[in-house]
């Protein structure tokens, strides 16, 4: 198993080259549902009871002969929603980038294996995989026009926003917008933030400068 780096422009397109392929490219498609892509794609959602208590993820994938699955912790997905999407979002992103390894990686264990041997190498391909839901749940030609929106059409809640320093930008604006998306804030202050090369959070500094302090 090899390791490829994935740069942050190519793994953009491919998650965009996804959503344009299923249509999927106006707001009110927001935040974008990877679960019918999966199944689309002929690839199963499997709730598992008790995955992450016994192994550890809340989400896998695994190659059952030639069938591609995704199974997802029981409770997060039931019980969960504003999150387990994100999650599912995961395991898509690495069955997009990641494919060739399924004949390698078939059951959780030879994952477990993997992470043990190079944790950093592990790491790397959790980052892509997260970096591809966050591009596919909230593409950056849907959902950064539309946090900058947000916050001009709601004086009261851009209020809420003011005096804020920079480093709890992210923060504050995912507790406004996360009841309108039903995203968890902890997954949209990831999105606010670490999207290179222009993170939504420096485009709200950007264009509403007077909410920001400055930091002693």
């Amino acid at each position: 198993m090899n390791y490829r780096h994935v740069t942050f422009k190519e793994n953009q397109e491919r998650a965009h080259e996804i959503l344009d392929f299923y249509g999927i490219t106006s707001e009110s498609d927001m935040p974008v549902d990877p679960e019918p892509i999966l199944w689309k794609m002929g690839i199963s959602v499997v709730p598992f009871r008790g995955l992450r208590f016994r192994y550890g993820p809340l989400g896998f994938v695994t190659k059952i002969n030639s069938d591609l699955q995704v199974w997802v912790d029981e409770h997060h997905y039931i019980n969960q929603p504003e999150s387990s999407l994100f999650t599912i979002g995961e395991e898509l992103g690495h069955i997009i980038l990641h494919l060739e390894d399924f004949d390698i990686i078939k059951s959780i264990d030879d994952w477990n294996r993997i992470a043990l041997r190079n944790l950093q190498f592990y790491d790397k391909l959790e980052n892509q995989a997260r970096t591809f839901s966050a591009n596919i749940i909230l593409p950056s030609f849907i959902f950064d026009d539309y946090v900058l929106d947000w916050i001009s059409k709601h004086p009261g809640h851009r209020e809420e926003l003011m005096s804020t320093s920079f480093d709890d930008l992210a923060y504050k604006t995912a507790f406004l917008i996360k009841d309108d998306l039903g995203i968890s804030p902890s997954i949209l202050e990831i999105i606010l933030t670490e999207r290179w090369p222009n993170p939504v959070v420096y485009q709200i500094a950007g264009k509403f400068p007077d909410l920001i302090i400055e930091q002693e």
